[in-house]
């Protein structure tokens, strides 16, 4: 019999929050409740008449080459919100990168600036845009290849959403307006945010729900929205995908999991031998698990030792995520990996961005982005009030024993020589790990993250 399954599903959320300020305004008090949630669904949209780009020049080095950039930033963010071995997290860097592109073309010169160097964005805009919509297409395209019409095929499922809010009245600039329909097919959706901040808050956080298959619920916090917000943009990713071996369940058991500082924990542990591309260093063992299609994959990276994951996290960076998967073989790996289900609740990175350099867009003293709307008063400003992110992450082991079994008679590692026997690489993965989901093609990273507890 074949059974519908799943292995990961990753919604992501970012939000970034414009405010503006004028010593002419005076904000109206909020409203406390708003029944007009249908909106959510379906909100007007408000976009320029420009072709959206569906063919991208952008070559494949090129594509990689935009990776290994943005991968400088995903290990670079990851290690400021890293809150050590005994806290578990994901994150999407991809997330956070695309939201800012969003606003990137709005940006005044020192705003620009200030992107560039924090989001390592070190290509000209209009090629970095180029890029990001190539990368974009990249990834629409490989879902709807590996998607299948029957609910019994394993699948792929990755979708990109963004989308900006802007308060009723507030004029967006044209150029900006065709930036972002001919790169990103995006436009802008208005509401009503000075008489209403908490129903339109609901509205937002109500189509993101709908768009993530309801796992984001609640991004924004009550009062994150204020009269005083001009714009909102955000980028959801939701991703569903299918081990290209998945587990079989009857192999799944309690088991221990070590937690840091010597306490353990019953987990669902599950267990298979597959071929896989496998690394070993002295401190850590590196196995990638691909998905149906073999364009993403999960890099699992265990550190030998329990209590090494610091360390092993202190030495990633988009240099060594380059060598790891330079150095993998095709190897049998006998592989115990838990059953996780965690989510990293709506945090606020403005604090985080500032350490990266981020600190002009923040302030209020500055018209940061004159390319994005027009300003109604000779003072008004422009300015990032906050940066929100949420994700979860769940893995689990169903699958079909069709493709189980097709997969793991299919791996292409090296065959022994008759009357050798060359043992399985065994990787339990017992204590705190980290996990890289990436395309397979250009090594981008999409999600971040490590398991560290069960609660």
């Amino acid at each position: 019999m074949r059974v519908r399954f799943k292995n990961v599903i990753i919604p992501t959320l970012l939000a970034c929050i414009l405010s503006n300020c004028s010593s002419h305004s005076e904000p109206m008090p909020a409203q406390a409740n708003s029944n007009d949630l249908k909106k959510a669904l379906n909100p007007e949209l408000i976009a320029s008449d420009k072709t959206f780009l569906k063919d991208s020049k952008v070559t494949t080095e090129n594509l990689k080459n935009f990776a290994q950039i943005n991968n400088a930033f995903a290990f670079s963010l990851y290690a400021k919100l890293n809150q050590g071995d005994k806290v578990n997290i994901v994150l999407s860097p991809f997330s956070v990168q695309s939201a800012f592109a969003l606003l990137y073309p709005g940006s005044s010169p020192t705003a620009e600036a200030e992107i560039s160097k924090a989001l390592q964005f070190t290509l000209p805009q209009t090629k970095f845009q180029d890029n990001m919509n190539a990368q974009m297409l990249s990834y629409s395209a490989m879902a709807s290849k590996i998607g299948s019409k029957s609910s019994d095929e394993p699948k792929i499922e990755l979708n990109i959403a963004n989308d900006v809010w802007v308060k009723k009245g507030k004029k967006l600039q044209t150029d900006y307006l065709d930036t972002i329909k001919t790169f990103y097919n995006a436009g802008v959706r208005p509401l009503d945010f000075e008489s209403d901040p908490e129903g339109s808050r609901k509205i937002i956080n109500a189509y993101i729900s709908a768009t993530t298959k309801d796992k984001i619920k609640d991004l924004l916090p009550p009062n994150s929205i204020q009269p005083s917000t001009a714009m909102v943009l955000s980028n959801a990713i939701y991703l569903y995908a299918d081990w290209a071996v998945p587990f079989e369940k009857e192999n799944t058991q309690k088991a221990d999991f070590k937690i840091e500082g010597g306490s353990t924990k019953k987990v669902q542990m599950m267990h298979g031998t597959r071929y896989s591309a496998y690394a070993e260093t002295e401190s850590y063992q590196a196995v990638s698990l691909p998905y149906t299609g073999d364009k993403l994959a999960m890099m699992i990276i265990l550190p030998k030792k329990v209590g090494g994951l610091a360390a092993v996290e202190k030495s990633l960076d988009a240099s060594s995520w380059t060598k790891l998967l330079a150095s993998t073989k095709d190897e049998e790996v006998d592989l115990s990996l838990p059953k996780f289900d965690f989510k990293w609740g709506t945090q606020s990175l403005k604090e985080t961005l500032k350490e990266l350099g981020l600190k002009a867009v923040f302030s209020t003293e500055n018209n940061n982005f004159p390319k994005l709307l027009e300003a109604d008063k000779p003072d008004e400003k422009y300015f990032i009030s906050d940066v929100l992110h949420q994700a979860t992450v769940t893995i689990d082991e169903k699958g079909t024993i069709a493709a189980a079994a097709t997969a793991i008679v299919g791996g292409d590692g090296a065959s022994a020589s008759p009357g050798e026997t060359i043992p399985p690489k065994v990787v339990r993965v017992d204590h705190p790990a980290t996990f890289v989901i990436y395309d397979t093609k250009s090594s981008g990273i999409l999600f971040l993250g490590h398991i560290a507890n069960f609660e």
